[in-house]
């Protein structure tokens, strides 16, 4: 059965669902309509209220499948421009824990393929040192890390008052630069997704 005929009668099904609670719901005989006037069942649910949360439901669920269909479109447009899906996947949930636990999290990954040999490269030793924000001058692995942040975070759409390097004004005003640089790149593929579209 073709995907669309599938869609369609599972939307008959939940209209028809929808259509026999609200008639049920209208045609309440008396027993009904003492129910509905707060005399429970006999397992403590009336009948017209029941009906009402079938209702719903079916609406809950034509908006969850909607909401479904979205995402994977959103995850074939992210695979077809090359994002790759399980990575994308792990940092958001890693983003979800907070600064403190990425950190603490991105070391103990470090430590890991250490134990197991794995090449790491240089880049992610800059985890390892614990810079100090009222040093004279922060190295260049910092500098460059920290306008990465600021550039991810503008990308992201994020306010440029969540630059979290207040105490240092190097680090700050790094920040801010990789912040700007990131809401040119955001600007600039809205630009050219609307371009495309008009």
């Amino acid at each position: 059965m073709p995907r669309t005929a599938t869609i369609d009668n599972r939307a008959e099904q939940k209209d028809a669902a929808v259509k026999a609670a609200n008639a049920s719901a209208s045609k309440a005989n008396g027993k009904a309509a003492d129910e509905a006037n707060g005399k429970a069942g006999h397992n403590g649910v009336r009948e017209g209220e029941f009906l009402q949360f079938v209702a719903r439901n079916a609406r809950i669920e034509e908006k969850f499948e909607a909401l479904r269909d979205e995402r994977k479109k959103l995850r074939r447009e992210m695979k077809d421009a090359g994002v790759e899906l399980g990575v994308f996947d792990a940092m958001l949930k890693l983003e979800a824990k907070g600064d403190d636990a990425i950190e603490q999290e991105l070391k103990t990954q470090i430590r890991y393929a250490r134990f197991l040999r794995l090449p790491i490269g240089t880049q992610l030793s800059i985890l390892d040192e614990d810079p100090d924000p009222f040093s004279q001058r922060p190295t260049e692995d910092l500098l460059v890390k920290v306008r990465a942040d600021g550039k991810l975070a503008g990308m992201r759409g994020k306010n440029q008052s969540d630059n979290p390097h207040e105490a240092s004004p190097d680090l700050w005003q790094e920040w801010l630069q990789g912040y700007q640089d990131g809401q040119k790149v955001l600007f600039d593929e809205l630009k050219a997704r609307n371009a495309s579209i008009a």
